[in-house]
């Protein structure tokens, strides 16, 4: 699991917020739309576990955006 704390990073008061995780192919894997200050990611797609690699997050916070890679290991 993949938690972020955005209060914990001073960037509580920039909600709502969206994230989405993609694989490195483009494919939008994750998505979720919230005003918690607290987002998290289960690595998981349709139900199934992701496999082992890289992944790609891109997080608005609206007006102001993020991005960065995620390793997924087993």
């Amino acid at each position: 699991t993949w938690k972020v704390d955005l209060a914990a990073k001073g960037l509580a008061a920039c909600g709502p917020y969206r994230l989405r995780v993609f694989n490195r192919w483009g494919q939008m894997l994750f998505e979720q739309n919230t005003k918690s200050s607290t987002l998290e990611w289960i690595p998981r797609y349709k139900g199934r576990l992701l496999e082992t690699g890289t992944y790609f997050y891109f997080l608005d916070l609206g007006g102001r955006a993020l991005k960065g890679s995620i390793s997924v290991v087993r």
